[in-house]
């Protein structure tokens, strides 16, 4: 069990056209042509806390989490952009039985491709993104009152597919799914761990349009 707190944002599907605020004839051909910027900020579950207690046992833990990503796409196509994203994540494991914390603190950064549907209207809000990044994790453990650091390195992939709702003619809602891949390699101890599985990502961009 849990709690999930973030941000939800809704908007009613009244327009097909990917900026209602502009006249017919006044309307760019598209948000994604040669030349714009995108600036988004997303989160995969922005704030997350829940408890893991083991069957027939007194033994449990309580975890927090917080992430989030910044990211910068440059089209430098029409419906084509390359880009990338600024990863950020933290996670606490608290012991209450063991007297024992540990707190772990990934940073990845991610170059990404970005194509968009070549279809006028609604669809072409639709999107696949996919990348390959690389960074750090530093992980603090207390345990009766001793701490211990740790520094690893983080490899990772993943690809998408999206879509955003535009609220304004610069801004709009995004939201994403779709797999991602980590490897975590200790050096000093020969380790590697390697976790997957599907994500989901939403939140705000913002077109810079020349």
């Amino acid at each position: 069990n849990g709690f999930f707190a973030g941000v939800t944002l809704i908007k009613p599907f009244s327009c097909g056209e990917f900026l209602c605020a502009f006249e017919e004839d006044e309307a760019p051909e598209s948000l994604y042509r040669s030349g714009a910027n995108m600036i988004a900020f997303s989160q995969n579950g922005l704030f997350a806390t829940g408890k893991t207690k083991f069957k027939d046992s007194d033994f449990e833990f309580n975890t927090t989490n917080f992430s989030l990503r910044l990211g910068d796409f440059q089209y430098v196509l029409d419906n084509f952009a390359v880009g990338a994203g600024l990863n950020s994540e933290t996670t606490t494991n608290n012991f209450k039985q063991q007297e024992s914390k540990s707190t772990t603190s990934n940073f990845m950064f991610i170059p990404m491709v970005r194509y968009h549907a070549p279809i006028d209207g609604a669809l072409n809000h639709l999107f696949v993104d996919a990348g390959y990044g690389f960074g750090s994790s530093n992980t603090k453990t207390t345990f009766m009152g001793e701490e211990t650091k740790t520094n690893t390195g983080v490899t990772g992939y993943e690809f998408n597919l999206g879509h955003n709702i535009p609220f304004t003619e610069r801004l709009s809602f995004s939201i994403q799914g779709g797999y991602a891949s980590e490897t975590v390699k200790d050096k000093q101890k020969d380790t590697k761990v390697t976790s997957g599985g599907f994500q989901m990502l939403y939140g705000l961009s913002f077109a810079v349009i020349p």
